[in-house]
């Protein structure tokens, strides 16, 4: 995809009736792409399983790839509202908001295993849109954030390298064994954060 293509949505409902209309199309959407994955995510496919014709769907999404990335930011807005809540919860130590970060971010992972796989692939479609990387910066920054108060200032540490360090093996790991059953991956969970916070002296 050519970077500075529009993957908005194209308006927002306001009468009922559109806002149930481009409500079918977003659960159509994100059945299709559960089931089915990117091969099955189509235009004609989703107006169909909306019981919408073609020309209504492009009314709201100008094509498949703005839908995919309304999907992406509605599944990344609902995720990070709980697991950054977690992380600038100061009334907890760093290192048990971490815990809870992980813990929280590897069930999401399990409980919506297909969808987040299928998002995943998303992401290589999208990576280049400035809409995509604007989730992925304000991201960085939130758990840049977090870390700058978890480790302070320590000579020859640096801040920034630890946190793509960091996120890299919990985002690493969590793609990787999501699909272990959830008692297994819990205990991941905890070996992966006390690894990390021992290492890096996080309390």
């Amino acid at each position: 995809m050519k970077q500075g293509k529009r993957i908005k949505p194209r308006k927002e409902p306001v009468q009922r009736r559109s806002i149930e209309l481009r409500k079918a199309i977003l659960q159509a959407a994100t059945y299709v792409l559960r089931k089915e994955g990117l091969l099955g995510f189509n235009t004609n496919r989703i107006a169909e399983r909306a019981g919408v014709n073609i020309a209504s769907f492009y009314q709201y999404y100008p094509d498949k790839e703005s839908l995919l990335f309304h999907l992406v930011e509605i599944e990344w807005n609902e995720t990070s509202k709980v697991i950054f809540e977690i992380l600038e919860d100061e009334s907890k130590t760093h290192r048990e908001r971490l815990s809870s970060f992980i813990e929280k971010f590897f069930e999401s992972e399990v409980q919506e295993r297909s969808l987040n796989e299928a998002i995943a692939g998303a992401g290589l479609l999208l990576e280049n849109t400035k809409e995509y990387q604007s989730l992925l910066a304000e991201a960085d920054r939130r758990f840049f954030r977090f870390l700058s108060g978890a480790l302070g200032k320590r000579p020859g540490l640096s801040i920034q390298s630890s946190s793509e360090l960091i996120q890299g093996l919990i985002f690493g790991f969590a793609e990787r064994g999501s699909r272990k059953d959830w008692k297994t991956f819990h205990e991941d969970a905890r070996h992966i954060e006390c690894m990390i916070c021992d290492y890096f002296g996080i309390e």
